[in-house]
Parts: C-alpha cells; structure tokens; sequence
C-alpha cells in the first residue's frame, strides 16, 4: 500500500502553485510547508504527466486519455487493461469500471 504523498509525488502531483494552492498544493499546504521548504526548487521548462498505474511519463508517444469520472490515465495501461477486461476499463482510485469507448483524449497546452 503506497502513502498518499508516494501516490502524489508518482502521478505528477506535486505542482506549481495555484490560485487555491491551499487545498491543492502539497507544497504550500500549512501541514506539508515544512517538508517542502527543504526540497531544491525544480527546473524545468515543461511539465511531465506520469502515469500512476504503469509510472511511464504521458507524452505523444503514450498520449493521456480521460475516463469519465475525470481520471488520467496513459493510453498503453488503458489498453493493456482493455485487451485483459473485454474492453472494461476500471479506475484504479475509485473503482468504477467504463467501457474503454467513453474514455476522451486529454490535450496539454
């Protein structure tokens, strides 16, 4: 079983501030402030989505996709399931299973 800050840190959670970075960003969470103010600051230039099921980074090579319930997930583990499921696809955090053909491209900009 892997912590909530292991799952975090693995699917790409820990980000840049947000205007309710609050509630949203570990980094400037009250609880977690101390933790982070120890971490070295990142540079990067772009952001990498990584998958939490397989931890390959998103890209357009494995292209994210959305299920309905607004979960990402990389194509290659969404088809790998598929092809194992009869074409059920089911959320690793929820639950819930849908049809791989309800499941929507996701573009970065």
């Amino acid at each position: 079983v892997r912590s909530y800050r292991t799952k975090g840190m693995g699917g790409g959670g820990w980000g840049m501030p947000t205007p309710d970075a609050e509630t949203h960003c570990p980094a400037c969470s009250p609880i977690l402030r101390h933790m982070a103010a120890k971490l070295p600051l990142a540079n990067r230039l772009r952001s990498l989505l990584v998958c939490p099921i397989t931890g390959q980074v998103m890209d357009e090579q494995n292209p994210p996709l959305a299920l309905p319930n607004g979960r990402v997930y990389s194509s290659s583990a969404l088809l790998e399931m598929a092809g194992a499921r009869e074409g059920q696809i089911e959320c690793i955090a929820t639950g819930e299973t849908f049809d791989f053909s309800d499941l929507r491209k996701v573009f970065i900009s």
